[in-house]
């Protein structure tokens, strides 16, 4: 996977194994994956953004995607959860979410003042604790909007 900033999400299975494994150029521009298939294994490169995964134990239907500040703005939990709910009518409230490690709020100064940076209100219209002293908390984010969509969000 080859991550793009946004909420595409591409459902995978034994066909395309080893797709992007050894050359980005044939990887999926995508920001999450999705599957039900017995031994696919998802792999995501990140930098400073925020893998997350989220499981269903019952479906054994998984993802993995990439959450930066702007696919959160545009609504990548809330993709991932609706996707994987469609593909595999999965519960929403029985997905487990795993947040991976990311930038933290001492490395991620957001000036709101700046243009790009204002729709990033859209994440919590009421609720400002995804920032710290002008610093952005992406696990906070996507925690908060995990609970949202009735998943069991876990940090680590």
């Amino acid at each position: 996977m080859s991550p793009q900033h946004d909420t595409d999400i591409q459902k995978v299975d034994r066909f395309d194994l080893g797709k992007g494994a050894r050359a980005l150029d044939n990887a999926y521009k995508v920001d999450g994956l999705i599957t039900d298939g017995p031994g696919v294994n998802l792999f995501l490169i990140v930098t400073g953004c925020l893998p997350l995964t989220s499981y269903d134990p019952t479906y054994q239907a998984l993802g993995l995607f990439h959450a930066c500040w702007q696919g959160l703005v545009k609504g990548m939990v809330q993709a991932a959860v609706k996707r994987m709910q469609s593909e595999f009518s999965v519960n929403p409230a029985e997905l487990v979410a795993d947040i991976g490690p990311s930038v933290g709020p001492c490395c991620y100064k957001i000036d709101l003042k700046t243009e790009k940076y204002r729709e990033t209100d859209k994440l919590t219209a009421s609720n400002k604790v995804w920032i710290h002293s002008g610093n952005l908390i992406l696990s906070t984010v996507v925690t908060i909007l995990m609970s949202g969509s009735g998943s069991l969000p876990k940090t680590g």
